[in-house]
């Protein structure tokens, strides 16, 4: 982009300020929907790049695109427009954090389907777009989920509504009517909604979404199952999902179960000591109709599943049961989870099967070793998905907060992500500053340029993401 002046900015983009941040020239704020339609329609004839933002910070670098875009920030757009307890949805704007969902939701007897404790500040809208992994699998049915039906600006300054959002008439009038946003399909025959997800905000700005919501349970409890080796505790996972057991349901390792538990810094040591070499974390729970009568007839599922697995019950530190639902029904407190080891992380995410998992954890200890990082410092989880029928596996690369340690990790993570291409890792979401193999190739980059050509004609959105290009 042309250098220009504060003067000219201010002219082209309404609202513009000069920002801090290194990766843009500037930042403006949005307050309405039609705030983003108009700085979308200005920008387009005149050169202006636009990336979209609505989380706290720290922020992604994932589809930085150019160091010339402006910052769109999107976190004013903080409205919960409705929650329906009846069709067990709801409709929100971007820049609705975790924590302000929480408790609103609670009062009508709903709760999100949440990622394993997303960090404060995280906006829940901006997650589920970049197809976070949720940590209740049997409620999971397509990867979207639980996102349903959008509201985007295009490239082109126009606004498209997807599913059976897209009309007719308003949303006032769709729910008037009886029309609770829940078919994502539409308009049409094509699935748009799935044009914005993980796509780094390439296609369009959203500026609300509709989105499942569960029914709180009456009685829940939470249990870990310890073992030595992930292998049982994997079989155990297919057992109970299978049987539709659980709620609540991931694996992690005993240094990264430390790090979701040891909110205290002086407490990890006798965490640590108290936690198994793995974890199968799980909740049992009970709804409204015979809450008691399904409650227990899945801890004896979960009972009977761990012991013929020759794995073991143990009892979740500290704080006993309800402090750990406590803690995984909720954003982290305090310092946020993944960076309570070290101080900062970089994360290492892709999917595969379960019964897979074991085979990339050995490869992410062997590559650690190559490359002569501390093995301390990594932490694994894996996430059950689409009630067990895929997982995501994530690698914890903790460091320090100088660059020379973040460098590090990230060399690290590109070399693992490598080797795990190789053996079969799929990378379906981009990764912050790690090359991921195989995510564009040439067919895919083609495709999505003259997909980009028709929804963001002038390339005004997030220049260079997905590696498109849009920069010229």
């Amino acid at each position: 982009m042309t250098p220009r002046s504060k003067e000219q900015m201010r002219e082209l983009v309404p609202g513009w300020e000069p920002g801090e941040d290194p990766d843009s020239c500037g930042v403006v704020h949005a307050r309405t929907a039609e705030d983003v339609v108009e700085i979308v329609t200005k920008a387009r004839g005149s050169g202006v790049r636009l990336r979209a933002r609505s989380s706290a910070a720290p922020h992604s670098t994932v589809g930085a695109g150019d160091t010339e875009a402006v910052v769109v920030d999107l976190s004013e757009l903080r409205a919960i427009q409705r929650i329906d307890r009846r069709n067990r949805v709801l409709l929100i704007e971007p820049g609705v954090t975790f924590d302000k969902l929480v408790v609103p939701l609670a009062a009508a007897g709903l709760q999100a389907a949440l990622p394993l404790c997303p960090r404060p500040g995280k906006s829940a809208l901006a997650a589920w777009l970049d197809r976070e992994a949720t940590i209740v699998p049997r409620r999971q049915w397509d990867i979207s989920d639980p996102l349903l039906c959008v509201d985007a600006v295009l490239g082109t300054g126009d606004r498209l509504r997807t599913g059976s959002a897209a009309g007719p008439g308003t949303l006032e009038e769709q729910w008037a009517a009886g029309e609770a946003q829940k078919g994502p399909m539409g308009p049409g025959h094509a699935d748009w909604m799935r044009l914005f997800e993980a796509a780094e905000g390439a296609m369009g700005m959203v500026v609300w979404a509709s989105v499942k919501a569960e029914v709180l349970p009456s009685i829940e409890t939470a249990w870990v199952a310890g073992a030595d080796t992930l292998a049982p505790l994997v079989e155990i996972t297919y057992r109970v999902l299978r049987r539709n057991a659980v709620d609540i349901c991931f694996l992690v390792d005993r240094p990264t179960l430390t790090d979701l538990l040891a909110v205290d810094a002086d407490r990890r040591p006798s965490v640590e000591r108290s936690v198994s070499a793995w974890n199968l974390v799980m909740s049992t729970a009970g709804l409204e109709i015979l809450a008691q009568r399904r409650h227990d007839l899945s801890v004896d599922i979960v009972r009977t599943e761990v012991r013929a697995a020759g794995a073991r019950l143990v009892d979740p530190p500290p704080g006993g049961r309800d402090r750990l639902l406590h803690i995984l029904r909720r954003p982290s407190e305090g310092m946020y989870w993944r960076d309570r080891r070290a101080g900062a992380h970089r994360r290492l995410y892709f999917q595969t099967t379960l019964d897979r998992a074991g085979q990339f954890v050995d490869l992410a200890h062997a590559t650690v070793a190559d490359e002569g990082f501390d093995r301390s410092c990594l932490g694994v989880y894996v996430q059950p998905q689409l009630a067990g029928r895929q997982c995501t596996v994530e690698f914890l690369l903790c460091h320090a907060l100088d660059e020379e340690a973040a460098s590090r990790a990230r060399s690290v993570a590109t070399a693992l992500a490598g080797r795990a291409a190789a053996v079969g890792a799929f990378f379906s979401r981009p990764l912050p500053d790690v090359p991921v193999p195989g995510l564009v190739t040439d067919a895919t980059g083609d495709f999505l340029t003259r997909v980009k050509a028709m929804f963001d004609p002038q390339c005004v959105f997030s220049p260079g993401a997905l590696g498109i290009g849009g920069t010229d």
